[in-house]
């Protein structure tokens, strides 16, 4: 009888050919991040593999950062709201159905972890840096910084008001929220 592995531990080497152009970029990187070439190739087919999927479950169409900026600043900011409130309603109603398949209950701090590291430098990129923090009263502070425009940080700010009012029962305290062209903070409070 055979010996069979299971797929988790089985290895395939494969070759790869690249331009010298794409070949230094490589480098670079495995320099920078010390990292093997191979471990770079790896996770970036898998990060590619993981979003290709994604927007096809979601009908998503992936965007530029500048392309995004350009059409929001052709919006005013009502219309802003309401983008946010559709997207907070729709992203709510996918959530649930999620956690009601897999009868989890999910938890204020694993949602704000899943959505700073969707949109994050390491997912989809929306923010440079952004990170949240717990209060002694167990109110929540979001912070972040991005490179797209003010009506960004206004369609950030309507929908994590709403989805997070609508999922945890937290609601923003507007007169405690500050966002620029460039920046968010938003303070929700715990109901």
């Amino acid at each position: 009888m055979k010996n069979q592995k299971s797929s988790k531990s089985e290895s395939h080497v494969m070759s790869l050919r690249m331009d010298n152009e794409m070949y230094k970029e490589l480098d670079e990187l495995s320099k920078k991040y010390e990292v093997n070439k191979s471990q770079i190739l790896k996770q970036a087919f898998e990060e590619w593999d993981s979003i290709k999927k994604h927007a096809l479950e979601e009908n998503l169409i992936i965007v530029g950062r500048p392309f995004l900026g350009k059409l929001l600043t052709h919006i005013e900011p009502q219309q802003i709201e309401e983008l946010s409130k559709f997207t907070a309603k729709n992203l709510g109603a996918k959530i649930r159905f999620q956690l009601i398949d897999k009868d989890v209950n999910i938890e204020i701090t694993r949602f704000l972890d899943f959505f700073i590291e969707g949109s994050g430098k390491k997912s989809f990129a929306w923010f440079n840096n952004i990170s949240y923090k717990f209060t002694e009263d167990e109110d929540v502070i979001l912070f972040g910084n991005h490179s797209v425009n003010h009506n960004f940080s206004l369609y950030v700010k309507g929908l994590l008001k709403h989805l997070i009012l609508d999922l945890f029962d937290y609601q923003l305290r507007e007169e405690d929220c500050r966002i620029s062209t460039n920046t968010i903070h938003l303070f929700f409070e715990k109901l």
